[in-house]
């Protein structure tokens, strides 16, 4: 099966199933979580960049920019795989046709644009969890 790379730079939404999440590929330290509040956690995950790849049949999330926590990068990978799964056949039938690069990539981005409210509902409600979780205001 072809390989499929979503890049997405959106947000969040809700968990149907326990999402793969890949580590950044960067040379670093063991990462302790910082203590965390709304502002900063938000600051954050607008840097992190990343995609949902096929592999072995199933959906994974790879990131290419880490926030520089490793919650909040299964936070954006969460949402990413959530809110993808549903798109899965309409995705299958992008990558099998024979349309011109550019215009598959624009058709990926017009079908991404329609999960970027489940992904904004799955970022908030996860990142409210985890600043509760740690006491932190929201």
């Amino acid at each position: 099966m072809k390989l499929l790379a979503l890049p997405l730079l959106l947000a969040a939404a809700s968990l149907q199933a326990q999402p793969v999440v890949e580590p950044a590929r960067q040379p670093s330290a063991p990462q302790q979580p910082d203590a965390l509040d709304a502002e900063s956690a938000a600051a954050k995950l607008k840097g992190w960049k990343g995609s949902v790849t096929r592999a072995d049949g199933r959906l994974v999330c790879r990131t290419r920019t880490s926030t520089g926590d490793r919650r909040l990068d299964a936070i954006r990978c969460g949402a990413m795989l959530t809110c993808a799964r549903p798109l899965q056949g309409e995705i299958d039938q992008l990558m099998a046709s024979a349309m011109p690069a550019g215009e598959r990539r624009l058709a990926f981005d017009r079908l991404l644009a329609t999960a970027r409210p489940c992904m904004d509902r799955y970022q908030d409600e996860a990142l409210a969890r985890l600043l509760t979780e740690e006491g932190g205001q929201s």
